[in-house]
């Protein structure tokens, strides 16, 4: 079978969208390991390189649980240094996290991306809301992180963003190091 090096990544993001890209990558990093014992005894400047993975996205965002697995699954790829690469249409909310997870991030000039806080429905007795908003400060701080540490986005918009969506487009995107490729 040949590997498939193109990705999607579209729609809602919710179990079914994040299992398929489980299963989709699962093939790719069984062909990553194969190729690096089938290659170990031959000289480095001699071995035929590991084609980039590109993944498309192109999604209005969804929910953050299915979105972490998708995540978890691009840094076990990238910690394996299979070359990987995001080539973004639309990015917003959880598509938004997962295409910066990339370090490698090219976009379409219609590129739509959009950061926020996250959401809950917050409903039930006064500590469960609590509770849950005490947890959608934590996924925020960590998702925050992740946007300090791979774009150049200010720390005012970086605040403002958990008040209400901020959009970026194309040139934004560029200048904010959101596309970096």
């Amino acid at each position: 079978d040949k590997l498939r090096t193109e990705l999607f990544i579209t729609g809602i993001i919710d179990d079914n969208s994040a299992n398929k890209f489980i299963e989709e990558t699962q093939d790719i990093i069984d062909g990553f390991i194969s190729y690096k014992m089938e290659t170990s005894y031959i000289k480095k400047d001699m071995q035929q390189e590991f084609p980039t993975i590109t993944v498309t996205i192109n999604s209005p965002g969804g929910d953050i649980y299915a979105g972490n697995l998708i995540v978890s699954r691009i840094k076990e790829m990238q910690d394996l240094e299979i070359p990987l690469m995001a080539n973004g249409i639309t990015c917003m909310s959880m598509a938004f996290i997962i295409y910066i997870t990339f370090n490698k991030r090219t976009a379409d000039k219609l590129f739509a991306g959009m950061n926020h806080s996250s959401r809950s429905h917050y409903m039930g007795y006064r500590e469960e809301v609590r509770s849950d908003l005490d947890h959608s400060d934590y996924m925020d701080s960590l998702y925050d992180n992740m946007i300090r540490e791979q774009t150049n986005i200010p720390e005012d918009q970086i605040e403002a963003s958990r008040l209400k969506c901020i959009y970026y487009g194309y040139d934004e995107a560029v200048e904010l190091g959101i596309i970096n490729y």
